[in-house]
């Protein structure tokens, strides 16, 4: 693959039809397309940045992961599967958090920054809980559900509780990093002007 790309050349598809229907959304896409240019103009630095996360997530994700210790055991390949599929769920609300907050849709960007954070949570509970890997699919008994963020996390660090060491507190800390900017991004979602 060459090092520099050109961006996508064909257009985005679009409905055709009167402008009774179409022309809502047209405005809208024009705003957004103004807002984004706008924002670049300003954020390129933290765009680029974006866009590199972006390629890292994509490459991460069509790569190999690194092997289960002694190959794992059933629940941790399960478990494996499961966050490889909440990842790719992650990756492409990045891309529209990204496509959303450049075009100004601040609300419906910060939900999707809170999935990307909610997902993260999620890898790591089942990285510690591979056995919870069936709550994330349909199944015919579905009176339980994967815990909530501030569970996973508590749960997570009960798991480390007697360990003093440095890399412990550091994984602890970066757990409450993430919780917070979850919660942060939900309160964003509910109550933009309050963030």
């Amino acid at each position: 693959m060459s090092e520099w790309m050109n961006p996508p050349q064909r257009e985005v598809p679009f409905v055709f039809g009167s402008a009774s229907t179409t022309s809502g959304y047209y405005a809208l896409e024009d705003a957004g397309r103004a807002n984004a240019a706008e924002t670049l103009s300003h954020h390129q630095r933290e765009a680029t940045l974006w866009y590199r996360a972006l390629t890292l997530h994509l490459d991460a994700q069509q790569g190999k992961w690194p092997p289960l210790p002694d190959g794992g055991s059933e629940l941790q390949r399960y478990a494996r599967n499961t966050q490889i599929d909440l990842l790719a769920l992650s990756l492409c609300s990045s891309k529209a958090a990204l496509d959303m907050i450049l075009a100004g849709y601040y609300s419906v960007g910060w939900a999707a920054i809170r999935h990307c954070a909610e997902v993260s949570i999620h890898c790591h509970y089942l990285a510690h809980f591979p056995a919870t890997y069936q709550l994330y699919y349909a199944r015919e008994d579905e009176s339980e559900d994967p815990p909530r963020c501030r569970q996973m996390v508590d749960q997570i660090k009960s798991c480390h509780r007697n360990d003093d060491s440095p890399t412990a507190r550091t994984y602890g800390e970066s757990l409450e990093s993430i919780y917070t900017l979850w919660r942060l991004m939900s309160l964003g979602v509910n109550q933009q002007d309050k963030v």
